[in-house]
């Protein structure tokens, strides 16, 4: 979103992979913020109390970089200079604030009056998890509320253009991280007064990159996984920590506890290829990619895939990356690979 590029064709991808080694953007790659700044605009990545709203200042480049923005706050501009401004809310993110989201809400969801996602198992842990969830969008919801008013105290919401968008997927299992629609169907909502309508639907693609690769129509998902032979829940240290539904799962599945369609996020492994028919199958359980009247289908999107590989050179970008990966990456990698056998097995340097 910063530089309006495919990490895959920068550098910049593999999340968090540039942390310590100093990367920096190949020429003539620029942030949003540059042009911004060229064309007169204070930029501005809120940090402070806005409103009542407290800004992350979070960026999570992948890559090292310095003045991206102007300043904290855009009521630090010279009078009268447009601004271009990002805030980040984090109160839908998992984290241990979570345990205490409810407290800023006068009506809390109750947890016996939510629908799960039949790949969840019906559980008061699962609804308990689901229903936070739901609690902590209420809040970034306010957050959003107290924003939009701070524009029109200020006189400055009819000339200003207010983008609402998430950078990824629910904080949940099946979500975040992944291709089914949990992870990545995230809002986009734009308000520009006298621009657009009140209520106006767009059904325009808008795409993000994740690391597993897919295409999607209007009607079908395609998704191919790259390393097939990896189980979806690969051992992360956050998740186990902030994920009870994914604990429930754990335990749930080792008794074999689980319905079928709850029990396919547990298997040992991934299947090589996956196709969904949006339409009729919304939840994404039922696989087409080994039905014969799909096939069609499946070889199609399977073309498209490879088009955009090849054009984006995202073929071999794994192996570029772990060619420059530091002495002391390649001292945790080998640490990870002693302790956990499930570690992906790219090659040793040299």
């Amino acid at each position: 979103m910063i530089t309006g590029m495919y990490q895959t064709s920068i550098g910049a991808h593999h999340h968090r992979s540039h942390r310590a080694d100093g990367y920096r953007l190949p020429e003539p790659v620029r942030l949003i913020t540059d042009y911004l700044r060229d064309a007169g605009y204070f930029t501005a990545n809120v940090k402070t109390a806005a409103a009542g709203v407290r800004g992350s200042g979070k960026t999570d480049f992948n890559f090292s970089f310095e003045d991206a923005f102007d300043n904290g706050d855009w009521n630090e501009r010279k009078p009268g200079q447009p601004f271009f401004a990002q805030l980040s809310i984090s109160v839908t993110h998992r984290g241990a604030h979570w345990e205490t989201i409810g407290e800023e809400l006068e009506t809390r969801v109750n947890p016996a009056e939510i629908e799960l996602p039949p790949y969840y198992p019906d559980h008061p842990i699962a609804r308990a998890d689901w229903a936070t969830y739901l609690d902590s969008i209420q809040v970034m919801d306010g957050y959003v509320g107290k924003v939009l008013k701070r524009l029109d105290d200020e006189g400055l919401a009819n000339n200003t253009v207010v983008i609402f968008i998430g950078d990824h997927g629910r904080c949940h299992v099946r979500g975040k991280q992944w291709l089914y629609d949990g992870g990545i169907h995230i809002p986009m909502i734009i308000r520009w007064p006298g621009k657009l309508k009140a209520g106006e639907i767009g059904d325009d693609l808008v795409s993000a990159i994740d690391r597993i690769r897919c295409v999607r129509t209007k009607r079908y998902k395609y998704i191919r996984n790259f390393m097939p032979e990896r189980p979806y829940t690969q051992k992360n240290a956050y998740k186990e920590r902030r994920y009870p539904m994914l604990r429930l799962m754990k335990e749930l599945h080792s008794k074999g506890e689980l319905t079928p369609a709850q029990a396919l996020f547990m298997s040992s492994q991934k299947p090589g290829e996956e196709l969904y028919d949006i339409r009729n199958d919304p939840w994404e359980i039922h696989n087409l990619a080994g039905s014969p009247e799909h096939q069609s289908t499946l070889e199609e999107l399977g073309r498209i895939l490879e088009t955009w590989i090849e054009k984006t050179g995202d073929r071999g970008r794994f192996r570029e990356k772990a060619s420059a990966l530091s002495e002391r990456d390649w001292k945790r990698i080998k640490e990870m690979k002693e302790n956990w056998p499930l570690f992906p097995e790219i090659h040793e340097k040299n």
